[in-house]
């Protein structure tokens, strides 16, 4: 190409055609996003608009189903268009670090017969648990435990010193200062209001924490069962943490908090190591591409704003798998970049623990599969042994560290499952593929409907990406599906596919959130991925001029979405009715020396003592001899002194019955945020 006026007219006429088609598939995504939300076009066109183009009445009187294959089209489009116009990723993964003093051969040799003998300990542990199933074990699980420890010791050993080099990125602190302040608002997201109703605990977690206390209490005392979704190995940070705070409810909403804290923390480090990259300034000093931080400081604020996480930061167990998981991903980065055996091994341990805790951990198990062959595809010369210090440490050595670490933390349960495979059936498999109503799970905008009579806690989620980000979902399609040949592209795009797939598979009923948990990291990483190239191609496209301007757009942007996001759930929770929660948290502030009664009207829906919420928040504080039940028309002539009858408000005709059989009482009304009565509570003196 030449040089001179006509040159620069048409390189501004190609950057005006780049913006234009930037423009028209942010149309087209928004066009069909909306399509996908409503399933109908009646309120979208503008009167006057339908009086100039009559041509969009008819469009706004479509079917559903025809307005359903039109935005599936137009979806296509835009996701493509985007993908070809997007500047494809710089790749840099793979680069191998020079050593500064390589391990000496012998030291080498005595570390892998040591990691040999820690993989053959925990398998003898493995075995010993099969037959000492139901008797005391803690030899056994004594031996696994310190199998585990020698092992990531031995990895330390065999890592071998990297030589000092220029720092990577921005050293001077402030991406660790804004991690701090993310964590922070984090941490104020996830414990705004967690002490107060409702409580959210459903009835598996009720059991679950109900567990937790008799292997606090020592009444459970092996780790590891072969026929349960969730086994007490599993139970046991719970058990720590109510054991810590000497509440269970304290226990639980502490534990939830710090497995949510956990994951947005692994975000950030996920996503710093895998948007990892050489900055690019433009010619007049700015900043066209960074070092990959902002990209890691997006997802990591979309991650602690959604509202899946916010919610499940309240439900323990569900999310721990997925902050483990994420920390085993970043690790397993951190090794093949570094070519580090402690990370290496890490890496298998934490992807094997996230495995333990719960079944969607084994999504985790089959992302790095796939991310193995995604190395092996992109990089077919990696397998060759390098040459000089390198070559010390090459990375199919890596990869046995890597599977040694998850057969160490796993042999227990493994060897459990070998001995009864259909329990490992019965965790893991529940169906072979997803419907398709389910893949398109993801372009339904209504992130949570809430619902006392469904699913988790009275939930039925759809899906955690805010109706303003929806339309980068479709975008960061095209964005993956066009970077595929680089290893971030490869890395997400597998991430949603499993995560999707396996998510379904696990689930019992259709859009079970709990098994799609492990999903919400990718999509925060690819709508994070696909912002960097839209501000990318803006940058390049109008000017150096939009360069800080699209940050602090995109910034307001998230921060916008996250507030939204955030208060929609705070008002969606308010309308929640959680009868056992609320009548147990009245119960624990009830004065000292009062009888609890509960008065029931024989109704299904009634609280009654054997619920396990009850037990488990309220187990300890009331005793069996005072536990009473009223259900009348078996009234008593007389009721205990100090007696407090604790009434639904489903039942609150008994109420008036009870003050005309023993009166002198005072009636409190329990609210909850919206003012509407979740209990009654009839103080007798």
């Amino acid at each position: 190409m030449g040089s001179g006026p006509g040159a620069a007219l048409e390189g501004n006429f190609v950057r005006l055609l780049r913006f234009l088609g930037l423009l028209t598939t942010l149309a087209l995504a928004f066009f069909a996003a909306y399509i996908f939300h409503h399933r109908s076009l009646g309120n979208f066109f503008p009167p006057w608009l339908l009086d100039a183009a009559p041509p969009l009445r008819a469009l706004s009187r479509w079917l559903p189903a025809d307005l359903l294959t039109l935005a599936l089209g137009m979806s296509a489009g835009a996701a493509l268009g985007f993908g070809l116009l997007a500047p494809a990723w710089r790749a840099e993964f793979g680069a191998r670090p020079r050593l500064a003093r390589p391990l000496r051969p012998a030291r080498r040799r005595i570390g892998q017969l040591l990691i040999a003998f820690t993989v053959g300990a925990a398998g003898a542990a493995g075995l010993a648990s099969t037959v000492l199933l139901d008797t005391e074990r803690w030899v056994v699980q004594s031996l696994w435990m310190a199998a585990v420890l020698l092992f990531l010791v031995v990895c330390g050993l065999l890592a071998e010193p990297l030589a000092r080099t220029t720092a990577h990125g921005d050293s001077s602190g402030v991406g660790w200062f804004q991690l701090g302040g993310l964590l922070a608002l984090s941490g104020l997201l996830f414990g705004w209001r967690s002490l107060q109703p409702p409580t959210l605990i459903d009835e598996p977690l009720a059991h679950w924490g109900l567990e937790a206390l008799a292997l606090l209490r020592g009444n459970q005392h092996q780790l590891f069962a072969g026929n349960t979704a969730v086994g007490p190995f599993a139970l046991a940070p719970l058990a720590l943490m109510m054991g810590v705070t000497g509440d269970p409810f304290l226990g639980l909403r502490l534990t939830g908090m710090l497995a949510a804290l956990l994951t947005v923390l692994a975000v950030w480090l996920l996503a710093s190591e895998l948007f990892r990259r050489t900055p690019v300034i433009g010619p007049y000093d700015e900043t066209v591409e960074d070092s990959g931080q902002s990209i890691a400081r997006w997802a990591t604020l979309l991650t602690a704003t959604s509202t899946v996480i916010v919610h499940y930061s309240r439900l323990p167990i569900y999310l721990e798998p997925v902050a483990w998981g994420l920390l085993g991903l970043w690790a397993l980065l951190r090794a093949w970049r570094t070519q580090d055996g402690l990370a290496a091994g890490l890496s298998g341990v934490l992807i094997g623990l996230a495995l333990l805790l719960y079944p969607s951990g084994v999504v985790f198990l089959l992302i790095a599969l796939g991310w193995w062959i995604g190395v092996w595809l992109l990089q077919p010369g990696w397998l060759q042994r390098p040459t000089g210090l390198a070559g010390r440490f090459y990375r199919p050595w890596l990869s046995v560290i890597w599977v040694s670490g998850i057969v160490v933390i796993t042999a227990p349960q493994l060897a459990l499952w070998l001995e009864n495979p259909a329990a490992f059936q019965a965790r893991f498999v529940s169906a072979w593929l997803p419907t398709f109503q389910g893949l398109l799970a993801i372009f339904n905008l209504d992130a949570f409907n809430l619902d006392a009579g469904h699913g988790v806690a009275g939930i039925q989620a759809r899906t955690g990406v805010n109706q303003l980000l929806a339309p980068l979902t479709i975008l960061a399609i095209g964005n993956l599906l066009l970077n595929l040949d680089r290893f971030v592209g490869w890395a997400i795009f597998v991430w949603v596919m499993v995560g999707l797939v396996v998510g379904h598979a696990l689930a019992p009923e259709p859009l079970f959130w709990p098994a799609l948990l492990p999903l919400t990291p990718a999509l925060m990483l690819a709508l994070a991925f696909v912002i960097d190239r839209v501000r990318t191609l803006l940058v390049t496209a109008v000017g150096a001029w939009t360069a800080q301007a699209a940050s602090y757009l995109l910034v307001g942007l998230l921060v916008w979405v996250g507030l939204l996001g955030w208060l929609g759930h705070a008002e969606d929770m308010r309308r929640i009715s959680d009868p056992a929660g609320s009548t147990a948290l009245f119960i624990r502030t009830m004065q000292v020396g009062r009888t609890p009664i509960l008065l029931v009207d024989g109704q299904p829906e009634d609280v009654i003592w054997s619920d396990p919420v009850m037990q488990l928040l309220v187990g300890d504080q009331v005793m069996s001899p005072t536990a009473q039940t009223l259900s009348p028309p078996d009234w008593p002539p007389t009721l205990p002194p100090r007696s407090t009858l604790l009434v639904q408000p489903a039942a609150r005709a008994l109420l008036a019955e009870a003050q005309a059989r023993f009166p002198g009482g005072v009636v409190h009304i329990e609210r909850n945020q919206l003012g509407s009565p979740v209990l009654y509570a009839y103080e007798l003196p």
